[in-house]
Order: C-alpha cells, then structure tokens, then sequence
C-alpha cells in the first residue's frame, strides 16, 4: 500500500487508499459515485460473489456508476475465476443493476492470456 501511496503522490495525484475486509467495511462518507471493480471479483471463489455484489451496491448511491472489467478465463478453477457475461448479468441483475449502459462492452487482452470485458452498470434503487 505504501507503494501506491508513493505512485500517486510522484505523479500528482490525491486519492484515499484503504486496505480493509471489504465484506466488513463501509465508506466513511457515504456511498460512492462510482466503482471501479477489476480483478477482485475474479479473485474471490464464486459463492462470495454475491455477498461481493451485495457489498458494492451498499457502496454505491443509486444512479451510480460500476465501471467493472469481468474476467473471461473460459477455464473451470481459479483465481483468477471465469466471469463470464451471462453470469455477471445474473449477478448484477434488475432491479439493482441496470445494464442499458454494457451494450457496449469493451474486450481488454489481459496480461496473462486472458480477456476481460468492461461494462458500465447504473445502480438502480433508492
């Protein structure tokens, strides 16, 4: 963590660093306006999934953004775990999620072999 923290202030930049439980932790603040979710999702085991989704619906005020990068292994096992569109959909679904926005979804080549694919969900809710 000390790392980031020095990457960020060598080039300029000011951001909150936190390491935590994420199933335990909660923004001081209030929720967010927008998640950025790459490569955790894809680290944790499947069955934790939704108790994650569950997690960064807290976090994030309805109209907000999850700008997420899901992992596509194609391979059983992990980490990192396969996360493929169809589950995430299943996942992220309504009527917290809305996916209007993930028609575009973009493919990023992963540096090791894989590929993930960015969508951008709207939290939906009160």
């Amino acid at each position: 963590m000390q790392s980031l923290r020095e990457r960020l202030t060598a080039d300029g930049l000011r951001a909150d660093v936190e390491q935590a439980d994420l199933f335990n932790w909660s923004p001081a603040d209030g929720p967010f306006d927008l998640i950025y979710e790459q490569t955790c999702l894809c680290a944790l085991p499947p069955g934790q999934w939704s108790a994650y989704a569950d997690r960064l619906a807290q976090w994030l005020r309805p109209g907000g953004v999850l700008a997420a990068l899901f992992m596509q292994t194609g391979k059983p096992g992990g980490p990192p775990y396969d996360c493929p569109l169809d589950a995430m959909r299943r996942l992220f679904a309504p009527p917290s999620w809305d996916w209007a926005a993930a028609d575009n979804t973009l493919s990023s080549p992963h540096t090791i072999g894989f590929e993930e694919r960015g969508v951008l969900l709207r939290r939906v809710g009160k």
